[in-house]
C-alpha cells in the first residue's frame, strides 16, 4: 500500500509506538490459516520494511488511535452505521 511505510517512519520519529494487532491467532482461525502467524505477520512487516514495535495477539491494546481496513466510526450515529454496513455487504454480494 502506497504511503504506509512512509506514514509508520514519521509516527516512529514522532516518538510514538506502532502495535500491529492481529486476531489470527485467535481459535477460530486455528485450522483455517496455517503456520505460525505471528512469525508471518512478522515476516510481512520485514519482507516490506515496516516498522513496528510489536506484534500484539491478545485483547485490543490501549491505544490513542487504530487503523483498520473494516472499522466504522462511532459518533452516536447508529443509522449512519446500519445503512455503512447495509451498503458494504451489498457490495460484496454483488460482486
Amino acid at each position: 500500500m502506497p504511503g504506509v511505510k512512509e506514514a509508520f517512519e514519521t509516527l516512529k520519529k514522532s516518538g510514538f509506538r506502532v502495535i500491529v494487532h492481529t486476531c489470527r491467532t485467535a481459535s477460530y482461525w486455528k485450522d483455517v490459516l496455517p503456520g505460525n502467524q505471528v512469525k508471518l505477520v512478522g515476516g510481512f512487516m520485514k519482507y516490506h520494511k515496516l516498522p513496528y514495535d510489536v506484534i500484539w495477539t491478545q485483547d485490543k491494546p490501549i491505544g490513542i488511535a487504530y487503523i483498520d481496513d473494516k472499522a466504522i466510526r462511532f459518533d452516536n450515529n447508529w443509522k449512519d452505521i446500519a445503512g455503512h454496513i447495509q451498503n458494504y455487504i451489498n457490495k460484496i454480494v454483488e460482486g
